[in-house]
């Protein structure tokens, strides 16, 4: 086992380090300071500043104290020399004062708040050793409250440390994340003025610096459309945030940060980690649970994102993004009410979202609201001009309505805006499809595959056109490349069943059917078709079972039990046949003209099956005189 790794392990080493603490200053006679790394003697700013000069033995140290102390009165409304020098040494003036904590846990946190490559360490200083220089403001800030600060002035600048602990380098982080958790203190809770701000920007000066490289890096690989180009810009914005990351291991904005870059590059595994560090840095990061949702929606853990988004929600009521977020993942369930109610919520926050107005657009029309739909394409449109997602929408929609040459104006638009996008040359296409314009969608479906000769829905669809125009042979040809690029495309491998079966090529036919079911066990119509095929194979039982299938998975299956009741007249079950085919006849099928495709009389089915009908069934088999 990795020991320097293991949570466990370091907690050990964390509660050790606390509990060495605590026995050593068991007492109560005990001040305590954090210095991120070891300087020797524990000393005051002012001393830091004329260290070189001390070394002389007329050197007073409080002399030149004295001095500063004759400035500042000038600039100071308060008489009290120490209030003015706590007042100076607080904005970060130089003082022979150097301070320490009644609290050992707050020395904890300055002995591992920065230089994550160095020891801290943890100064115990007896109370009785800096008797007489031990000094306590008596109108504290908040600042020194929130540090539980005392001052010690020593004579000389300087003390010897009583007692110091080592803080390991390896072991700085778990104990900010321990004390965070088990105590409540943070940058937040104990660096929480202006003041302090400009401290810790001081320590943190060059994470914060690698930091904003690393979201200038992501803005860069935003701008840019060439994958290799934004994959490199990603990279660059990793190693950024990485370093800033070593040189402030406790960041939960850098592990936020790139874990979004790790996701929008497709390391989703690498993306979790960054975020789950993020939130246990900051349990209270609406931003980090809202980046995690959006990772495990990319892996399809809708689940996972949607408990994540409401927690983002729940940390900050008026989160736009993570209620937009919430709607897609609503959405891509299949639970559309829910994702609009989620996308009104959005609206309410943000009139003027226009991300929100598309997404509850698609919600609508994958609900069957249409004219709802179109109205928010409307609206996005009217936002924004030119987003070519609002009139490519828009266009579907009509398209659903049937309104082929509004939808077809619009998928123009889109083009005219982007003319690359070769979604919308597939759509325009089956528009002209619709239309009957079949030169027209193929040279659109030509140039949608120009665009994405790799992408197999395309030469599915261009597939279709084919069949319009009664082009088996093409027809063919483009459902067996679309199953070439994409060997688990159910429906290409059930539409080519169909033209095999056509040409009369059954055991082709019944292959591809197979290969149909077992991508989509629920594929209703792949049963009943490799029924037909067993039929024209003369193989009735397997037919019979096919259809049975197929009637299972589709109880209104009219064409099923039309067929299973033919099949059951070639094996004589005729109490069977009749079932079947009084089904069908009041479902709606035309019993008499679906026998008659391929039969041409009752005689004609009894010939060549060698066999006798009962009259009753014969008789529902027959058109009746006038």
């Amino acid at each position: 086992m990795n020991t320097q790794s293991d949570p466990q392990n370091k907690l050990s080493s964390v509660l050790q380090k606390i509990c060495e603490i605590a026995e050593k200053s068991a007492d109560g006679n005990y001040i305590f300071r954090g210095e991120s790394r070891s300087y020797g003697k524990v000393v005051s700013s002012l001393y830091r500043q004329y260290e070189y000069d001390i070394e002389a033995d007329d050197f007073e140290i409080e002399f030149v104290q004295k001095e500063i102390l004759d400035e500042a009165k000038k600039y100071a409304e308060k008489a009290d020399e120490f209030e003015i020098l706590t007042e100076l040494h607080h904005q970060g003036g130089i003082t022979n004062l150097i301070e320490f904590t009644t609290d050992f846990h707050i020395a904890l946190f300055f002995a591992c708040d920065g230089a994550p490559s160095e020891d801290g360490r943890v100064i115990l200083q007896k109370r009785d050793s800096v008797t007489g220089y031990l000094q306590q403001p008596y109108k504290p800030k908040q600042r020194i409250i929130a540090q539980k600060t005392v001052f010690v002035r020593p004579p000389k600048g300087f003390v010897n440390p009583d007692e110091v602990i080592t803080i390991p380098a390896d072991l700085k982080l778990s104990m900010l994340e321990y004390l965070r958790k088990s105590h409540g203190i943070s940058t937040e809770t104990i660096l929480n003025d202006l003041q302090d701000f400009i401290r810790n920007w001081t320590i943190h000066e060059s994470a914060y610096t690698q930091f904003h490289r690393g979201k200038t890096c992501r803005k860069r690989a935003d701008s840019v459309q060439n994958w290799d180009e934004k994959l490199k810009w990603y990279e660059r914005a990793i190693v950024h945030y990485t370093e800033a990351l070593e040189l402030r291991p406790d960041f939960p904005e850098g592990y936020n940060n790139r874990g979004s870059v790790y996701a929008d590059a497709g390391d989703f595994d690498r993306a979790i980690q960054d975020h789950n560090m993020a939130i246990k840095l900051k349990p209270d990061y609406a931003s980090a649970y809202n980046n995690r949702g959006i990772v495990y929606y990319h892996i399809g853990d809708f689940d996972n994102a949607i408990r994540d988004y409401h927690k983002a929600i729940e940390l900050k009521p008026d989160y736009v993004s993570a209620y937009n977020n919430l709607g897609i993942a609503y959405s891509k369930q299949g639970e559309y009410e829910r994702a609009i109610q989620h996308y009104n919520t959005v609206i309410k926050l943000k009139p003027d979202y226009v991300s929100a107005y598309n997404n509850r657009g698609l919600a609508y029309h994958k609900n069957g609201e249409i004219d709802n739909a179109i109205k928010d394409f409307n609206a996005v449109i009217e936002l924004a001009p030119y987003y070519t997602e609002g009139y490519a929408n828009r266009g579907a929609a009509f398209a659903t309505k049937g309104e082929f040459d509004k939808a077809i104006a619009d998928f123009k638009t889109v083009l005219a805006l982007k003319n690359d996008y070769a979604e919308v040359y597939a759509n325009l296409g089956v528009a002209y499809e619709k239309k009957g314009e079949y030169d027209k969608a193929i040279e659109n479906h030509n140039r949608a595959i120009e665009l994405k000769p790799d992408f197999a829905g395309l030469y599915y669809n261009r597939a279709i056109a084919y069949r319009e125009m009664g082009d088996r042979d093409r027809e063919l040809q483009n459902y067996t490349t679309a199953i070439e690029l994409k060997p688990d495309f159910a429906e290409a491998f059930n539409d080519r069943g169909i033209i095999y079966a056509l040409k009369g090529d059954h055991d082709k036919a019944i292959q591809d059917y197979t290969m149909t079911i077992e991508l989509n066990q629920n594929h209703a119509k792949a049963y009943f078709n490799r029924g037909i095929s067993y039929g024209a194979k003369k193989d009735y039982s397997k037919a019979v079972q096919d259809y049975s299938y197929a009637i299972e998975l589709k109880s209104d299956y009219t064409k099923a039990y039309c067929n299973r009741g033919e099949a059951w007249l070639h094996l004589k079950e005729w109490e069977k046949a009749r079932a079947d085919l009084t089904v069908a006849k009041d479902l709606g099928t035309d019993i008499i003209a679906s026998f008659h495709n391929d039969y041409e009389s009752v005689a004609d089915f009894e010939q060549k099956n060698d066999l006798q009908l009962p009259d009753d069934i014969a008789a529902m088999l027959r058109y009746q005189s006038a």
